[in-house]
């Protein structure tokens, strides 16, 4: 977060949005493409949850998560219009160095609706929350208006179809979570009950298309070519080729699962007032350790806390600076979350 902040932006780079490459050695961005996909996904997500972690207290990480929506909102949402997926809401790629827009939406960057309503309050709050619901109302159809049910890897969002159509080149379907990871938290923060009932039409279809009957599941080669009943015990090689991929992402068992089952548990079940989820589905509990926006508004330098330690010294402020050693030393030990 520290390097994002001090890097040196190209000219035609809106402020808040991040190429997917940066140079391992100039530390400068190699890449003119924007996407909220592969790539680039999780480094929007965790400009939220660093606050979320932080107990709503690090105002710099937040200021910079909200003028990345900002941009997210200007440059990358677009609307169907009449003609195309019946005005549906989609986020797209761009090339900043061309101006060349992409009307095509990864089904990673499904975890947008559910980032939106962990982040949504104040005055931006209202429009955050519509922005999610009609995200989340795309990505489901991405699902839905399919003929076995199941998303592509990528969506197309062009020519005079009402329809949210899947990328020719990318049919695929590999048993992602984003999906599911947004309705459950659509579910606990709206308690609108279409949410689960999305869900449900989701893992219905999983288990219609995707299951295995000598246990686990496939992906898909292609979401939109209809098949009926479950695999054989050697998956594509009994006979199924021309549907399966015959493997399983391990993500599917830690991430798409997991939110499957939390979107129908009790709420009380990993409350989200309580713990942020990282974009690998583990959940992290907030500690009052971690509010040190309270006391510093944003996380310090390790530098800052050592010359503050030794004033307090000096003052004879002894019991103080014990604390303040404590947290340089945790800096000084968790590197990545002093950054």
């Amino acid at each position: 977060m520290r390097h994002l902040r001090r890097m040196k932006r190209p000219g035609g780079l809106p402020n808040g949005l991040y190429p997917t490459f940066i140079s391992p050695t100039s530390g400068n961005f190699v890449s003119h493409a924007i996407t909220l996909g592969a790539r680039a996904d999780s480094a929007y997500e965790y400009l939220l949850k660093q606050w979320l972690l932080s107990g709503k207290t690090d105002s710099r990480v937040r200021a910079m998560y909200e003028t990345s929506i900002e941009a997210i909102a200007k440059h990358l949402v677009r609307h169907g219009g009449a003609d195309t997926c019946a005005n549906c809401t989609y986020i797209g790629q761009l090339d900043y160095h061309t101006g060349l827009f992409k009307h095509q939406m990864d089904h990673l960057v499904c975890f947008v609706p559910g980032m939106l309503a962990l982040g949504a309050r104040g005055d931006s709050g209202r429009e955050h929350m519509r922005l999610a619901e009609e995200m989340m109302e795309t990505c489901y159809r991405m699902y839905s208006e399919q003929p076995t049910g199941l998303a592509p890897e990528i969506a197309a969002f062009h020519g005079q179809s009402p329809r949210v159509e899947a990328d020719k080149g990318a049919t695929h379907h590999l048993l992602r979570p984003e999906v599911v990871e947004s309705l459950f938290v659509l579910w606990r923060k709206t308690g609108d009950r279409k949410y689960r009932e999305w869900g449900w039409h989701i893992f219905e279809a999983i288990e219609k298309h995707c299951k295995v009957a000598g246990g686990g599941y496939t992906g898909l080669k292609d979401v939109t070519k209809q098949r009926g009943g479950f695999f054989g015990a050697k998956g594509a090689g009994g006979g199924n080729a021309a549907f399966s991929i015959d493997k399983m992402e391990s993500f599917f068992t830690a991430e798409t699962l997991k939110y499957l089952y939390l979107l129908f548990a009790d709420d009380r079940l990993v409350p989200l007032d309580r713990y942020v989820f990282n974009t690998e589905a583990h959940p992290f509990e907030i500690h009052e350790a971690y509010g040190y926006g309270n006391e510093y508004g944003a996380l310090p330098e390790p530098e800052d806390l050592k010359a503050e330690m030794a004033q307090m010294v000096m003052e004879g402020r002894g019991d103080v600076a014990k604390r303040v050693s404590e947290r340089s030393q945790f800096c000084s030990k968790h590197a990545e979350r002093c950054a």
